[in-house]
């Protein structure tokens, strides 16, 4: 049909700039007020199919629900993660009543829908779905917030402070204090810490959406190597920002005045705000006799290759120790551990666990 082809080529015309690197994406975005996922779309339409793939389709579903924008499915999820509680008849009228001039007509039999296909975690990331499953394994958070505190030898005198919380009772269970701020995989030894501080195999951790780079495939990743549901969430928990501002303000307080304070004396100042228990061989102690599944948490620590000799493993001017290596002597074992915590490491030799490595001492160079 000649429409249809007019279209296709109208469509074409807008997002060939993109195709010859005038333009990005965005900027088309910007002058053609069309959204960037139905450009990005046309884009893959094009290249799979030519300009047959811009022409319009004819729908063979005009008698089933439409598919409704992001900002109202966005919209449902959030009055559904505040109401987990109520039914869907009353959770459809909240959402009629809240949003009364929603662009898209949206029928009950398309809200359940999308109430009952809505992703698991949406469906369980309520307080009260949290306090249910916290019987049966720990729930944790893992918030970061910016902290301002005037410093000449820091660009912009901006700091990241990360918490790691109990999620049922917001009790801080670890923090990383950081002029520099971390991905999520760059995270990955301070969440290793965070869990053995916790003494407990969490089933979920909630992260807060402004770590850096954390994506589904990393999350499905962890999952795999872990069991553990790593997912986003919008924290709205007043304690944890509360306790946040009380630091930044008193950091100011004190440090406003000397500018060039070493990071050392302010890095101090921060773990006085902490009355958790530091020491993590403890909590590994307590673990080891609890049977605690170390070996799972593997994923987080990072990885060497080091050869066997006959004083142990030599890893960072450390020593570590144990009977079993002699009888691997002089063969080369791949070391797993954390550089937060140096008490132990995890040898592995032809990629199976093999013991673990006791610190002994510190050897200079």
């Amino acid at each position: 049909m000649p429409e249809k082809k007019e279209l296709a080529e109208e469509r074409l015309k807008i997002i060939k700039p993109f195709f010859s690197k005038e333009k990005k994406l965005k900027d088309i975005e910007n002058e053609s007020k069309i959204s960037y996922a139905t450009l990005k779309r046309w884009v893959k339409s094009y290249k799979e199919k030519g300009l047959n793939g811009l022409e319009k389709k004819s729908r063979n579903d005009k008698d089933l629900p439409k598919k409704i924008d992001d900002t109202s499915l966005k919209i449902i999820k959030k009055i559904h993660k505040e109401n987990c509680d109520l039914s869907i008849s009353k959770l459809y009228n909240t959402f009629k009543n809240k949003v009364p001039n929603v662009q898209c007509d949206i029928s009950y039999p398309t809200f359940y829908r999308i109430i009952n296909n809505l992703d698991s975690f949406v469906k369980n990331s309520s307080i009260y779905h949290i306090k249910k499953i916290a019987n049966n394994g720990s729930v944790l958070g893992m918030y970061q917030q910016l902290i301002y505190c005037p410093n000449n030898n820091i660009h912009n005198s901006i700091f990241y402070l990360t918490l790691f919380f109990d999620m049922t009772d917001y009790k801080i269970i670890n923090y990383n204090f950081d002029s520099k701020k971390q991905s999520f995989q760059k995270l990955f030894p301070f969440i290793w810490s965070s869990i053995i501080k916790s003494e407990s195999y969490p089933k979920k951790i909630y992260i807060s959406e402004n770590i850096k780079e954390p994506s589904k495939k990393i999350f499905r990743e962890c999952f795999f190597k872990t069991q553990i549901e790593f997912s986003y969430e919008e924290f709205e928990h007043t304690s944890i920002k509360k306790f946040c501002n009380y630091l930044e303000n008193d950091l100011l307080r004190k440090f406003s005045i000397n500018k060039n304070t070493p990071l050392e004396i302010i890095d101090n100042y921060v773990k006085k705000y902490f009355f958790h228990k530091n020491d993590i061989s403890k909590s590994i102690e307590f673990l080891e006799k609890n049977n605690f599944p170390f070996n799972n948490l593997d994923f987080f620590l990072l990885n060497t290759k080091r050869k066997v000799y006959n004083y142990g493993v030599r890893l960072k001017n450390n020593i570590y120790t144990n009977k079993n290596l002699e009888s691997i002597l002089g063969e080369i074992v791949n070391i797993k551990y954390s550089p937060i915590y140096n008490g132990i490491i995890y040898i592995y030799y032809k990629n199976s666990f093999f013991c673990q490595g006791i610190l002994q001492k510190n050897q200079e160079d």
